[in-house]
This record gives structure tokens, sequence and C-alpha cells, in this order.
């Protein structure tokens, strides 16, 4: 694992801020980052010293920086390859890679959908379980008690029709929905 300080943080943080594509980092910075924190934490306890304590906030709030510039350039460059048809991942840390990759899927199903809309195709496409999963808080398991018709999310996507005592799985939002309007019961 790659030893961290703040002096290292802050040197890619530069980096970060002056290049307009993302910096090369290595791929465990984050795991670095997390032992580094801990060991300040560990310090302090040991030895309550404001110093200390001090030190510990200016990195956070530095690695806090840094991380909202690379969010911020894995956006763009996730927009950018959809529009360009090829995928940019070159410089991300396994972590970034899974973000960039949910983010290029959203993209995708959403070019997908406006190509459908402009030529009047119906949408009637689903997102997939997979993105689903990965950007929906939580999913509920739950069991219909009436036969509930085909409708849309909070998060625009289409869900149902579900046949009475059929178990689906619903993003809690909607799930806590149909349970105030007794249409459905926890698992």
């Amino acid at each position: 694992m790659t030893e961290l300080s703040y002096e290292k943080i802050r040197d890619i943080q530069r980096r970060e801020r002056k290049e307009a594509s993302l910096a090369a980092i290595n791929s465990d910075f984050y795991p670095s980052l997390a032992a580094l924190v801990k060991t300040m934490e560990k310090q302090y306890t040991e030895n309550p010293d404001t110093e200390k304590l001090r030190e510990k906030e200016n990195m956070l709030k530095l690695a806090k920086q840094l991380f909202d510039q690379r969010e911020q350039k894995i956006l763009l460059k996730a927009m950018r390859a959809i529009r360009a048809g090829r995928k940019l991942d070159e410089n991300l840390t396994p972590e970034e890679k899974k973000f960039y990759d949910t983010l290029t899927k959203a993209l995708e199903n959403n070019r997908d959908m406006f190509e459908k809309t402009i030529h009047g195709q119906q949408i009637t496409k689903k997102m997939p379980k997979t993105l689903l999963n990965e950007t929906a808080h939580k999913v509920v398991l739950v069991r219909v008690l009436k036969e509930i018709p085909c409708f849309v999310g909070s998060d625009s996507t289409e869900y149902g029709p579900y046949k009475q005592n059929s178990m689906v799985k619903l993003p809690e939002k909607e799930a806590e929905l149909m349970l105030k309007r007794n249409l459905v019961e926890k698992m």
C-alpha cells in the first residue's frame, strides 16, 4: 500500500487543479487515504493535541477538495465518452472506475431514451437491474396485495404492472408510498 502524507496529498491536489485531465494517482489511493486517517485518529487519541487535530482536519479538507475535483472531471469524462462513442477510463482508481461505469451506463440509457422519443417510439425499456441496484439508495422486497398498474417512479424508471400476491423489489421511496396505500406489504 502506498504511504501517504499531508504533503503527498497536497502535491496530488495541486496537480489535479493544474491539469485539465485526471492526474495519475496510485490505484490504492483511497485505501491509503483511509489508512492515513486511521493513523492520524490513533495519534490524536493517544495524545490529544490541538495541533494534531488541526493537521487531521486540514488533511481531510484537502482530501475532500481533491475528491471533488476528481469527481467533476470523471463526470465530464463520462459525458465526453458517451458523445464520442468510446471509453475514456484512464487514470481512474478502482473506486472511480465503478463510478465512471455507472455514469456511462446512465448516460447511455438516457441517450437511448431520447433517440426513441424523438423518433416516436414508445419507451417501455426498464432500467437494467444492475444499474438500479447501484443507483438506488435501498431496495425493499414487498408482496403485492392488490394489482398495481404500470407507473413511473420518482427516479423516472417504469415499474410494473404487478399482479396480486407477486413478490417484487421496489426502491424504498416507491415501496413506502405503496405501503401507505395498502397496495403492498413488506417481506
